[in-house]
């Protein structure tokens, strides 16, 4: 293991902490990591401490990790960008003219759903690069000014970049800061103990009809009804192919006598729907949030309702509407 800043710049004169008005300098904060690793290090002006950051970049692909297919999720913070807003209604004028195009409304919508992707994508590049160049240009004039109210504005700037930053993190990560939010109050603690009493077991009964009242009581009795629940054991294998069977009929089930008032299909039943929507949730593959619909419901209700109703008339719902994404937990077994 290495000090990797003083192995990557074993020259540079730079220092992580400055105390007393810049008199004095150390380089306290260090990372060890082993000397081959395939990494990009350096030292930035942080505006919440005194102490500089020291930025460690590792380049897995170098390194030999692989990756596979990622999730892709809108971020609702470009839904607030006027410029993004125009893209997508642009985008959206441009795809009415490609219906022709294509054989079913439902095989539109999933190209429509795929551009959206892809012009999302682009512009969060954008403004990636964009606050990337002005953070680096701030902190070169840090680095450089003298005047101590052209510092103080600057480094309300960089706040404010560093602030947007964690915000980012915080939506992703679901990551809490409490520098930028509200510490926790004990009402709140009381409000989880509250439920997880509302959501706890405190009797089961057995197979045998005895009530178990105690925690290794209650344990047990799971166990041992998951253990038989999940247990081989042979099965019967004419009635599980009747049964995917059937499942697979109901998929391409049809209205009786196409009667589209029987399913409300109309614009304000639409919008209801859209806007009774939760927020905040995580969409399914194609990453498309409720809070996008919302803001471009005008925009997609005319297509929305067109892939609706034609599934309703032929029974035939577009495969991407039949994906979905399940996350396994693993958990170990315990005695």
């Amino acid at each position: 293991m290495t000090d990797i800043f003083r192995a990557k710049h074993p020259t540079a004169k730079v220092f992580t902490w400055y105390g007393h008005q810049g008199k004095q300098a150390s380089r306290l904060d260090k990372f060890f990591t082993p000397i081959d690793l395939p990494c990009q290090v350096s030292s930035e002006f942080f505006p919440y401490s005194d102490h500089k950051t020291v930025s460690l970049v590792v380049s897995l692909e170098t390194a030999g990790a692989t990756s596979g297919k990622s999730y892709w999720k809108l971020n609702v913070s470009v839904l607030e960008h006027e410029s993004y807003r125009g893209r997508i209604r642009e985008l959206l004028t441009d795809c009415r003219t490609l219906r022709p195009a294509f054989d079913t409304a439902g095989e539109w919508w999933a190209d429509i759903k795929r551009r959206i992707k892809v012009v999302t994508t682009k512009h969060c590049s954008l403004v990636k690069a964009s606050s990337t160049a002005e953070e680096a240009d701030i902190r070169t004039s840090l680095e450089k000014e003298t005047d101590l109210i052209k510092v103080s504005v600057l480094k309300e700037k960089l706040k404010s970049l560093e602030y947007n930053r964690f915000q980012a993190l915080r939506a992703r990560a679901r990551f809490r800061k409490d520098k930028f939010d509200e510490k926790c109050t004990p009402f709140f603690y009381n409000r989880i103990r509250e439920r997880r009493a509302q959501k706890s077991v405190t009797k089961i009964k057995a197979p045998s009809g005895k009530v178990e009242t105690t925690t290794k009581g209650i344990l047990k009795t799971f166990h041992d009804f998951y253990t038989n629940l999940y247990k081989k054991a042979p099965y019967d294998a004419p009635t599980q192919e009747r049964i995917l069977r059937c499942t697979t009929e109901r998929q391409s089930a049809t209205v009786g006598n196409n009667d589209l008032s029987v399913l409300k299909l109309t614009p304000d039943n639409l919008r209801h729907s859209v806007f009774s929507s939760k927020t905040g949730s995580t969409p399914g593959p194609d990453g498309l949030p409720a809070e996008f619909y919302r803001v471009f419901f005008d925009d997609l209700a005319d297509i929305l309702l067109g892939v609706y109703v034609e599934i309703a008339t032929t029974g035939c719902i577009p495969r991407s509407m039949l994906e979905a994404i399940t996350i396994l937990i693993p958990k170990q077994e315990t005695h």
